[in-house]
């Protein structure tokens, strides 16, 4: 038989080492896990200031990037840093483009700001109940637009605007607290004769007619009766008639202009 050799009698002890040093890694690594993460000085307030920053930036509008993009060189930085403030000063702000310029709204509208050729007029809805210590506000009893730059260096400190855009938060959230007052239904004057006769002649009308809200059923209702002369309330009854079979209400012509 042949004599075993010396390295096939190692093994078990090789492996038992192998199992130890295992065993051993397995410790180190489990007290590395157990061991506090060291804090590292101000890395709470950027994380935080980054998550703000991320969560307002799920606010913005790409039509307001637009807007920006196309307004004139000068007020571009100007108008991002009107941009800035709103967040800064109320981080649920949204934007919007009403009667073409951006609007900021939290609880309705904050303010605005518009590029013109020479400056960037910046509003706030309720301007006339907001304080003024930086005398920002000196055109707000003529209109919305209230301030005016015409370059950066024109402009408060950005915790200065920040100020103005949470005092505007504040009183739109006020404003939506008070509860808003029940509005009382629309009465329906009654019916003159010559329109029920004209409703009962035309199936189209009479379908339409009773499918307008109450308002726009007494507006039609006011106009004819309101007529003096009979010649007048017949043309007004025929027109009337007319306009409702294509669906029209009794001033559309101004509806459409909005």
């Amino acid at each position: 038989m042949p004599k075993k050799t010396s390295s096939a009698r190692s093994r078990p002890a090789a492996t038992k080492k192998s199992a130890t040093v295992k065993s051993k890694a397995g410790k180190t690594s489990a007290a590395a896990k157990k061991a506090p993460k060291k804090k590292v000085p101000g890395s709470k307030k950027v994380t935080s200031q980054k998550a703000a920053a991320k969560k307002s930036s799920t606010k913005k509008n790409a039509a307001v990037d637009k807007y920006i993009a196309s307004a004139p060189e000068f007020a571009q930085p100007i108008l991002k840093r009107v941009r800035t403030a709103f967040h800064q000063g109320c981080p649920s702000a949204t934007e919007s483009i009403k009667w073409g310029i951006p609007c900021f709204e939290h609880h309705g509208i904050l303010g605005s700001m518009a590029a013109f050729k020479k400056h960037v007029a910046v509003g706030f809805w309720r301007s006339k109940e907001m304080k003024d210590p930086a005398q920002l506000l000196a055109r707000r009893a003529a209109s919305m637009c209230n301030a005016r730059f015409e370059t950066l260096k024109d402009m408060p400190a950005a915790a200065v605007l920040a100020d103005y855009v949470k005092q505007a938060a504040e009183l739109n959230e006020r404003a939506a607290a008070v509860p808003k007052k029940k509005t009382q239904p629309v009465k329906v004057p009654p019916m003159p004769p010559a329109l029920q006769s004209a409703l009962a002649d035309s199936k189209a009308a009479q379908k339409v007619f009773n499918r307008f809200a109450p308002g726009q059923r007494r507006d039609y209702i006011e106009w004819i009766v309101e007529a003096k002369r009979e010649e007048t309330r017949q043309r007004r009854v025929t027109q009337a008639i007319e306009w409702i079979e294509q669906g029209k209400t009794r001033h559309w012509k101004y509806e459409a202009k909005r």
